[in-house]
């Protein structure tokens, strides 16, 4: 309960929540851009060894699991839900059911 004795306690958490949620953000920003730039490296290295006459399967393997690595980071940063885990919502019908008539 806020009471005039703790209300400048208050007002200084809730600005420290402010710093907090802008600094999370401009570190999420960060990391997201830190993500993306490697997952172009590791697409520039894959089209690198595709191009060569004889590409490494091996290597292009190793490649493509690291990609997928951080494109799951880049998704749980994003705040992207799983494929298929969110559920849409239910349709809402406005229509009344009725109640059938036993004779």
């Amino acid at each position: 309960m806020i009471t005039s004795a703790n209300a400048k306690e208050c007002q200084s958490l809730a600005v420290q929540s402010r710093l907090d949620n802008a600094s999370q953000e401009a570190f999420l920003l960060r990391q997201r851009g830190s993500v993306r730039a490697r997952m172009r490296e590791i697409n520039s290295a894959v089209a690198k060894e595709m191009a060569k006459e004889d590409p490494d399967a091996q290597k292009v393997d190793r490649l493509a699991s690291a990609w997928a690595k951080f494109a799951e980071q880049e998704r749980i940063i994003d705040g992207r839900p799983l494929p298929g885990s969110r559920r849409p919502a239910a349709e809402r019908t406005s229509k009344k059911r009725e109640n059938p008539r036993i004779d």
